[in-house]
């Protein structure tokens, strides 16, 4: 998790902002706390690098409940 959490640490803050497209942490086709876990500490390296990476896109956030392609 601590390469997740600092993947924007050392990004050249002369670069151009980032938008990281889509996200979602899974294992397999199950959601798990360790999962979440890994998913919460993505998102806190997005704030800590919060000068560079302007947006973000949660992937399952308009997911059918009923089935996923991924």
């Amino acid at each position: 998790m601590e390469a997740a959490s600092t993947l924007y640490d050392d990004y050249n803050r002369s670069w151009p902002d980032v938008f990281v497209g889509e996200f979602a942490a899974n294992i397999g086709h199950h959601e798990t706390l360790q999962a979440a876990v890994a998913e919460a500490s993505f998102l806190l390296g997005f704030e800590h690098n919060g000068d560079k990476v302007i947006a973000s896109s949660f992937a399952p956030l308009l997911r059918n409940v009923h089935g996923t392609q991924w």
